[in-house]
């Protein structure tokens, strides 16, 4: 005789799938700058600025030991290739002193879109495909 779950295991089960899931995150695919400051000590000689406010593509990705100012930029821990798309891994284990946090990068890394992800996780993944033509760069991060 079949039994169906209660009505109490339906209620559970969001939090207990929320408990295995990974946090994902996309770098978004292209910004635009709006505005700039430069510092007034490096303008010289009669210089102005002047800000494009055409697109900036993404151009690669990191991972950071605490936040990103302070500069502790992780190496991954492996590479690999599936077909056009490469799988960084950054694996964590113990190393839980500072929140990760992780950066999609653009202008290679001249500015950059970051996000703390925490605590607590084994590892972070990200996926990075170039396609289309010319190619552009797709960003995905998962952290478990």
């Amino acid at each position: 005789m079949k039994t169906k779950p209660s009505w109490m295991a339906w209620l559970l089960l969001p939090a207990t799938l929320a408990c295995h899931a990974g946090q994902t995150h996309m770098c978004p695919p292209k910004i635009a700058l709006q505005s700039a400051s430069i510092a007034p000590e490096y303008l010289t000689g009669g210089f102005a600025p002047l800000v494009d406010d055409s697109v900036i593509w993404l151009s690669g990705a990191n991972m950071f030991d605490g936040p990103p100012r302070e500069g502790a930029v992780l190496k991954a821990n492996t590479t690999r290739r599936e077909g056009k798309t490469e799988v960084l891994r950054w694996d964590f284990g113990n190393n839980q002193q500072h929140e990760k946090w992780l950066s999609c990068d653009y202008a290679q890394g001249l500015i950059r879109l970051t996000l703390a992800v925490g605590t607590g996780h084994r590892h972070c993944l990200a996926r990075a495909t170039n396609s289309g033509k010319p190619a552009k760069l797709a960003v995905e991060f998962v952290c478990e």
